[in-house]
């Protein structure tokens, strides 16, 4: 889900405070790689930071997110490793 707002530049991957904190824990890598997968779709998105929130993380890009973007990172976040796929809600 993306936030409603003026900018509306953050989406919201409900997940699990465990499987938020697994994705934090390699924070760095994780955000290369999204950035990595929205290029190789010659996507203009690129993700600037990641932050746990109590409903999951909240990921802040450039830009106005796509029904496309949203998918890459959504398949992103579902296809990492010691992530329980279960308690990843689709995006």
């Amino acid at each position: 889900m993306t936030t409603k707002g003026p900018s509306q530049r953050q989406i919201i991957v409900p997940m699990s405070s465990s499987n938020a904190n697994m994705i934090i824990v390699d924070l760095g890598n994780h955000i290369a790689n999204l950035n990595h997968f929205l290029k190789n779709t010659k996507s203009d998105l690129s993700i600037d930071f990641i932050q746990v929130d109590h409903q999951g993380l909240i990921v802040t890009s450039n830009r106005v997110v796509s029904l496309l973007d949203i998918s890459i990172i959504s398949k992103y976040v579902k296809s990492c490793n010691d992530v329980d796929t279960n308690d990843i809600q689709d995006v």
